[in-house]
């Protein structure tokens, strides 16, 4: 299994998490509570989680001419720094139910 397949809904990851036959993942899977609740908090926070940034500045078909958004709306330039700087700080997030297990996305990512 690779890293694509957690691409998928959080359903299709569980069942093919599930299906594996492997004992340590299966363990791991009795341990994790499933109703977890997060929340966005930058002050108060558990995991502090940074992505690649990832913009979509679609090419739009202006007087028969393709243009960026951006150059064409102020409104989709204003969204799209918006989101690049959410991206630069990354996500806050606060555990509120701290039955979390982050031994499966090791045992995933890191194969240990």
């Amino acid at each position: 299994m690779d890293l694509s397949a957690l691409q998928a809904t959080d359903k299709e990851v569980m069942q093919l998490l599930e299906s594996l036959d492997d004992q340590e993942i299966q363990s791991l899977l009795m341990e994790l509570h499933r109703n977890v609740q997060v929340k966005e908090d930058r002050n108060k926070y558990d995991i502090h989680l940074t992505n690649k940034v990832r913009l979509i500045d679609p090419l739009v078909l202006y007087q028969k001419k393709l243009q960026k958004g951006s150059g064409l709306s102020e409104n989709v330039r204003r969204m799209g720094e918006e989101a690049k700087k959410k991206f630069e700080c990354g996500t806050y997030v606060k555990v509120i139910v701290r039955e979390f297990c982050y031994k499966i996305i090791n045992k995933i990512i890191v194969g240990s």
